[in-house]
């Protein structure tokens, strides 16, 4: 995986090249980008107060081509809550969405796969639960998610309030994001980050992604 790095001259940006992750700077700040199969994001890495003289203004999104279904959803809610007070981990691929359940080393405070490569290339989203306390990204997952492009996911308060956080992750660096812009969910699934919460540094509401459905049924 190789890095590349360009001004953002004008509004629309060229094509990522493929292969790459690739910061970008407007005149808001710094971004990160990368795209695969089904997937593509541009993300903040920093912003600025200060306009950047003779750069466009850049907007952040994250795109998945088809969204993960809400039965899917609810199925791993459901898993999660027999877990008990283990955490469960789990795995999605597209097209079509699969789910895979890694043998996994589960305890009351934190899960991990027995083997570290389980979760192989195909993997584009990548969730954990945490039983009846609140979802949230501690800073072991901020350790164990730096490599990278990927869709996170923490399950929580399953018993009463079941509830989901979502963030995207490339290559270490990480933006919190609405779960429907990755998900549809389950009626009664509250989302921690919800649309409010998608600003930028001057608390401009991020404009709505479109979802590009190219995936096959």
């Amino acid at each position: 995986m190789f890095v590349n790095h360009i001004f953002a001259r004008q509004e629309t940006l060229p094509p990522a090249p493929a292969g790459l992750y690739e910061y970008v700077i407007g005149s808001n700040g710094i971004f990160v980008r990368a795209s695969r199969p089904g997937l593509e994001a541009l993300i903040w890495v920093a912003a600025t107060n200060n306009e950047i003289r003779g750069l466009a203004q850049v907007q952040p999104f994250v795109r998945v081509y088809k969204p993960v279904p809400a039965w899917l959803v609810g199925r791993m809610f459901e898993m999660a809550f027999r877990a008990g007070d283990k955490e469960i981990l789990f795995y999605l691929s597209p097209n079509p969405w699969r789910l895979a359940l890694p043998e996994q080393v589960q305890s009351k405070g934190s899960v991990f796969p027995v083997d570290p490569y389980a979760s192989g290339s195909d993997t584009m989203i990548e969730i954990h639960s945490h039983h009846n306390m609140q979802p949230y990204f501690s800073k072991t997952d901020d350790h164990d998610e730096q490599a990278g492009f990927r869709i996170f996911a923490v399950l929580g308060n399953l018993g009463h309030n079941p509830s989901i956080a979502v963030r995207a992750g490339v290559y270490g660096h990480f933006w919190g994001i609405p779960a429907r812009w990755i998900f549809d969910l389950p009626a009664g699934v509250h989302d921690v980050n919800s649309a409010a919460r998608a600003m930028d540094s001057n608390n401009v509401e991020i404009e709505e992604p479109e979802v590009l459905d190219v995936f096959d049924d």
